[in-house]
């Protein structure tokens, strides 16, 4: 007799994309797909004080400071770096932030922050002198942040502050000098880009905000113009660097500067220059500067 033989189509499921998602979800505690993840999604902005400012860095009057990026804030002395600085910091801790402002200048005390209606018992200071504290110290920090968020605790807002990454030392810089050595340090600018790399993503998670100032120098090219100092780290690193010049503001019986900001590297915005004042007795005044926004 004739033997008929049913063939069974044999289905193979596909491997899809979701397939892979799930599976990289499971080696991977805080990615996922776009719309869904929040990590890279600023939730709001920390406003600089001028209305004007806060345009130039985001695009709108009601923006400022991202909420989760870094923000470089590059000039020459005395064109108001720190102060940009700690009126942002009033600004956080209207919104509930605590701040650890990492100082390498000693130039930051409870005189000085109490202008600014800051309240020292929600700001942690911490003097720094070299780039190797402030990693170890940073690192520490947002792993405690990262270690909590992993075991689904509410995390606190925080703000840090670096016034400034110019001015720290390496631990080499002060072996050398020590020693009476005169080498140039050559590994700063390595360092510091170390530092800044492993740092940036982890921030990013817990959606702490890092604004750090920064020195400026003119380079020896044939056509010299104003570079920020630290090498590329901090050009790679920022969402924004925004550079200062100052001219000496005389308005009527008000004296301080007339600050012009430009930022140099933008993710939020076209790149705008605008100018503002900075008041030595009155502060900042938040509505100069709107006349000239297009």
């Amino acid at each position: 007799f004739p033997v008929t033989i049913t063939k069974k189509k044999i289905m193979s499921k596909t491997f899809t994309f979701e397939d892979l998602n799930k599976e990289l979800s499971k080696i991977s505690t805080f990615g996922d797909t776009l719309d869904k993840s929040e990590v890279s999604t600023v939730d709001h902005y920390i406003s600089t004080g001028n209305y004007a400012l806060n345009a130039a860095l985001t695009g709108s009057v009601w923006g400022g400071f991202p909420n989760n990026r870094s923000v470089a804030i590059a000039g020459p002395s005395g064109t108001g770096k720190t102060y940009l600085i700690l009126n942002a910091v009033g600004e956080a801790q209207k919104l509930g932030y605590s701040i650890i402002y990492y100082d390498s200048e000693n130039a930051v005390d409870r005189t000085l922050t109490d202008k600014f209606g800051i309240d020292p018992a929600k700001l942690r200071y911490e003097p720094c002198n070299t780039v190797q504290e402030f990693r170890s110290s940073v690192t520490n920090l947002t792993k405690a942040m990262l270690d909590a968020k992993k075991k689904g605790s509410e995390l606190p807002k925080i703000m840090v502050i670096l016034d400034s990454a110019g001015n720290l030392a390496t631990q080499k810089e002060i072996d050398d000098a020590a020693s009476g050595s005169d080498k140039s340090d050559m590994t700063r600018a390595r360092l510091l880009k170390s530092t800044l790399r492993i740092l940036m993503t982890q921030m990013g998670i817990c959606k702490i905000p890092f604004l750090f100032t920064n020195h400026v120098y003119q380079t020896q090219d044939l056509f010299s113009k104003q570079v920020a100092g630290g090498g590329t780290g901090p050009e790679y690193a920022a969402s924004i660097i925004l550079f200062l010049n100052k001219a000496k503001l005389n308005e009527g019986t008000s004296t301080g500067i007339i600050v012009t900001a430009k930022p140099n590297k933008n993710r939020f915005a076209k790149p705008t220059p605008v100018k503002f004042w900075i008041d030595f007795n009155k502060g900042m005044n938040p509505f100069v500067g709107l006349r000239n926004l297009s």
